[in-house]
Parts: structure tokens; C-alpha cells; sequence
């Protein structure tokens, strides 16, 4: 009975060592509450070590309460853990990084902002991945491997980046087989496979978020909760799916608020057409709309967020008179369903005066609403 108990006793301690050795652990969390950064961090601004004013733990954190790291006098202010106090060897195959960003601020100034969001090297600074925020909406990708271009052009809608709410940002890389993968709120935006002998885990810095590496921005950003661990929390594995589940979003984007109408008779010649583009789920993905007028694309003024887009197409030249206006707009929302019924139509007036009496029958068959 006793050799019974030592055996058990050997056979439980074994299992917890394994367990130990495989699961993942987390070897960084910070959520700025004291006001005082982890010893291993240090505050970035571009060129330089940072210091307050530049940036802030005056923002409270995501979830209303204690702190966040903050923007100051200086609007791109980053963390970074650098290669001075980096642990070296890397503990493991693998490396998850996540956090929290809010831009509180954000005023567009360029086409491709270039504002970057996660930037960690390894094997010395001649490996990476890099992303960053191209406008409020889309984000860039690259990486390379030993000072060479594996992958880039990558442009990953990752939809109100700068909506003044809180979203989360997840990068996971297993180096050994080269691969790659972003989570944004929650959603598998990359996940790309290198294959061996692209990386090794040499890790040399983290950077998150970091720099504006395009002509100064007018933004002010709020980073929490950075947490960085050897591989996926509560994984001993590769994951094939996010830590939050991937969006199961199966209603497709509406078009409504239509101006003209459908069906309207008498309109103006000299009319723009004004819709909205809605989703209730996911959000419209902006990057797929594509509008036509009298059966050749046009291209509107969009603003708005993903959850109600609105398109304004001012024509450069008048709509005839007494003509029918066929309009169409096809697009998709971020979980990839396509709009349904897409198509109107309305007739201009047949004269300067507006007579609506020598109008043809309307007879418009409505497809949005």
C-alpha cells in the first residue's frame, strides 16, 4: 500500500511539471493603475527615452476606473520592452502580446497614416512583424525575416480604430514554424504560416503600441491591461481560434434613409444621391462597397463608422430630364455576408418647371430599404 502511494505521489508530481513545462505563462501584465511603470518597461517617445508630461496616467482604464497609459505633451508615446532588460533565453517557441487602445482624439492628416501599433523584433532587429494603422479603419502588415521581405501589402479592415471606444488587439507567433496571427476584438484578422527556419526566438524588443512613423498626427491614444505571455493563454497548444470566438455574424448589411427615394417622381436634375449603409453585427466593411449610377460605378464620399455608413455622390453633370435613375450598391459586412435586394430607382422632372403630370409611370420596383 505504501509503494502504492509513493507511486501515486511520483506520477502526480510528474504531471504537474509537465503541465508546468507545456501550458503557457504570463511573464508581463501591466494595467497602469499605480501609476508606475514595470520595471522591465520603458516609456517611449520616437528617438528617445520619455518622461512625463510627454505622456500621462491621467486617462482613466478601460473599464472607467484607476488608469491608463496615456498620450501627454507628445501624441505618440509607446511602451516598449527593450532589449536591455529583455529576458534572454525567450522561455519558449512562442510569444502572445495583448492590450486594450482607445484613441480618445483622432484627426485624420494623411492618406496612409502609419501609425504603428505592435512591433517586436527578433534574431537582433533583423526579423519582425509590423503592424500598423493606415486610417481609422484599415491596418498594414508586414514582416520580415533576416533583413528580407517575407510578406507585405497586407491591408487587414479592422473597422472604428478610432471610434473613442476601447478594442482589443491580439498578436500570437510561434517562431519555429513561422507563423503569425492578429486577433482584433476578438476576430482572426491574419494568420499566415512562414513555415521553419524564417525566425528564431532570439527575442530582442517588444514594442506596443509605438511610433508615428508618418508626418506628425493629431491623436491622443490610451493603451491598458499589456499582457505578454510565453503562448496562448490556457493553451498548450497552436491555437486555431482566438482566445475570444471569432464573430458567428450571419445578418447581412442594409441600405436605408434613401434621398432621393425610391420610386420618388419629380426629382431635380441637378439631385445628389444621399443612402446610408447599415449593420447590425459586425459592421459594414467599407473596404467592398461599390456604387453604380445608370449602370457605371461612381464613387461617393463615405463617412460614418462600420455600424451606419453614409454615401454622398454629388454627379458632375445634371441628370436629364424626364430620365429614370438606376442606382445600385453592392457590399459586404465584415463577417463576409453580402447585401441582399440592392437596387432603385427614381425618375427626374420632365421639365425645368417640375410638371409632375407629364411624368411617366413611375412603376419603380423598391429593392433596399
Amino acid at each position: 500500500m505504501k509503494r502504492r502511494k509513493i507511486i501515486f505521489i511520483i506520477a502526480m508530481f510528474f504531471l504537474a511539471v509537465s503541465t508546468e513545462l507545456f501550458a503557457a505563462s504570463r511573464l508581463l501584465y501591466e494595467n497602469f493603475d499605480d501609476g508606475v511603470l514595470d520595471s522591465r518597461l520603458w516609456a517611449r517617445i520616437y528617438g528617445a527615452i520619455a518622461a512625463p508630461p510627454q505622456y500621462s496616467f491621467a486617462s482613466p482604464g478601460r473599464e472607467g476606473s484607476g488608469h491608463s497609459f496615456s498620450s501627454g505633451t507628445v501624441a505618440a508615446t509607446w511602451v516598449q520592452w527593450p532589449s536591455a532588460n529583455m529576458i534572454r533565453p525567450w522561455p519558449s517557441d512562442e510569444m502572445y502580446v495583448s492590450f486594450w487602445m482607445k484613441y480618445s482624439k483622432f484627426v485624420r492628416t494623411e492618406q496612409h497614416e502609419n501609425i504603428k501599433i505592435f512591433y517586436p523584433h527578433w534574431n537582433g532587429i533583423s526579423s519582425y512583424v509590423h503592424y500598423c494603422m493606415s486610417n481609422t479603419d484599415l491596418i498594414y502588415y508586414a514582416a520580415n525575416s533576416f533583413d528580407k521581405a517575407i510578406d507585405g501589402g497586407v491591408w487587414l479592415t479592422c473597422p472604428g480604430q478610432a471610434d473613442g471606444r476601447w478594442h482589443r488587439y491580439e498578436f500570437y507567433i510561434k517562431f519555429s514554424a513561422g507563423i503569425s496571427r492578429f486577433w482584433y476584438d476578438g476576430v482572426l484578422k491574419l494568420d499566415r504560416t512562414y513555415g521553419p527556419g524564417k525566425w528564431t526566438n532570439d527575442v530582442n524588443g517588444i514594442d506596443a503600441p509605438s511610433m508615428d512613423a508618418g508626418d506628425p498626427s493629431s491623436f491622443s491614444r490610451q493603451m491598458d491591461d499589456l499582457e505578454i505571455w510565453t503562448g496562448m493563454p490556457g493553451s498548450t497548444s497552436t491555437p486555431a481560434t482566438p482566445s475570444n470566438p471569432v464573430s458567428t455574424d450571419t445578418t447581412p448589411p442594409y441600405g436605408t434613409g434613401l434621398n432621393p427615394a425610391a420610386g420618388a417622381t419629380s426629382v431635380p436634375v441637378s439631385t445628389n444621391i444621399i443612402l446610408h449603409l447599415k449593420d447590425s453585427g459586425s459592421g459594414v466593411d467599407k473596404s467592398t462597397i461599390v456604387m453604380t449610377v445608370n449602370g457605371a460605378r461612381v464613387y461617393p464620399t463615405i463617412t460614418g463608422t462600420p455600424a451606419d455608413y453614409t454615401l454622398y455622390y454629388n454627379p458632375r453633370v445634371n441628370f436629364a430630364y424626364g430620365s429614370r435613375v438606376y442606382v445600385k450598391v453592392n457590399v459586404k459586412d465584415l463577417s463576409g455576408n453580402s447585401i441582399g435586394p440592392n437596387s432603385y430607382s427614381f425618375v427626374t422632372s420632365r421639365s425645368r418647371y417640375g410638371d409632375a403630370s407629364l411624368l411617366a409611370p413611375a412603376g419603380a420596383a423598391v429593392r433596399i430599404m
